[in-house]
């Protein structure tokens, strides 16, 4: 097997390995900021061991950075914590999915930042996730679950291009991916530690079965699963990277599907369709950036 095939392997375990986040979201027993707490913390030892191992550590540089690495974990927890919350009062499907909105939000703020200039496709990408929101929810009630999903998932969605900007502008040159991911989630499970710790949970450990599902989202669903995407980046473009990235949907529906019988309504299943085509499609074009596939990688974790 050539490297680049073994490195499309990796990728594709990867997105596999994320599609299992939402099914195990939906089923441990625990709010969304546990979840995310526990998560968040148990990756980002995993992922300061390898660092260390790999004699690759830097200490965070300067204040300004740090306080570049709090912004950025403060909006990843926020993100974590509403894509579990649409998931618990949905579905799996319809947090995935509305999830992947964002890429339509980034096309306008990379215009803002880098002063781009906005073309009519990226107006028909913006309907036409609009037309995919509509058909998940036709009739938007604040008070249906399935309404409450699609709200979570797109406010989930939106955070992750002012993590992927903020990070480009003033994190992604000066340190390595493995610090990256380690101190942003660190600094994330500190960040929920006080509500773990006001609620009381802390106090009360998960669950035979709820430590076992948090130790596999913290350690092979998001460590594992790193490591696999990052030794993929070094054979792979980041085009390639980011279209099979996409795919996490389509896995996590599926997993979805087998896993807790979740089958996705029709409705689901067209919208979906739309949105994840208009996340395809703008992976394809990359025409901003050859590194948009990286990006998107270091928010799945």
């Amino acid at each position: 097997m050539t490297r680049s095939s073994r490195a499309l392997v990796e990728v594709h375990v990867a997105a596999l390995l994320y599609g299992f986040i939402g099914p195990f979201g939906k089923v441990v027993d625990l709010n969304p900021h546990q979840i995310v707490f526990w998560r968040r913390s148990l990756a980002a030892i995993v992922l300061l061991a390898i660092a260390r191992r790999l004699k690759s550590h830097t200490l965070v540089k300067n204040w300004a950075d740090l306080a570049t690495f709090t912004a950025i974990a403060g909006l990843l927890a926020v993100h974590w914590v509403l894509f579990f919350k649409s998931v618990k009062v949905s579905t799996v499907a319809i947090g995935l999915v509305t999830t992947y909105t964002y890429p339509v939000l980034m096309l306008f703020l990379e215009s803002w930042f880098f002063n781009l200039r906005l073309r009519a496709l990226d107006f028909v990408s913006a309907v036409a996730v609009l037309v995919g929101i509509y058909y998940l929810a036709p009739e938007f009630d604040l008070s249906d679950a399935t309404s409450q999903g699609i709200i979570y998932g797109v406010a989930a969605g939106a955070m992750i291009p002012f993590i992927v900007l903020i990070r480009k502008k003033r994190i992604i040159d000066n340190y390595n991916s493995w610090d990256i991911s380690a101190y942003e989630m660190g600094i994330a499970g500190l960040i929920l530690f006080p509500f773990v710790l006001y609620d009381g949970s802390l106090f009360h450990m998960p669950s035979s079965r709820d430590l076992l599902l948090l130790v596999m989202l913290g350690v092979v669903l998001t460590g594992f699963a790193r490591v696999l995407f990052v030794n993929s980046q070094r054979h792979l473009s980041g085009k390639v990277v980011g279209i099979t990235l996409v795919l996490e949907v389509v896995y996590g529906v599926i997993l979805a599907l087998i896993l807790l019988a979740a089958v996705p309504s029709k409705r689901e299943i067209i919208g979906g369709l739309i949105i994840v085509s208009v996340a395809l499609f703008e992976s394809l074009r990359s025409r901003r950036h050859e590194n948009a596939g990286k990006d998107i990688g270091e928010l799945e974790t």
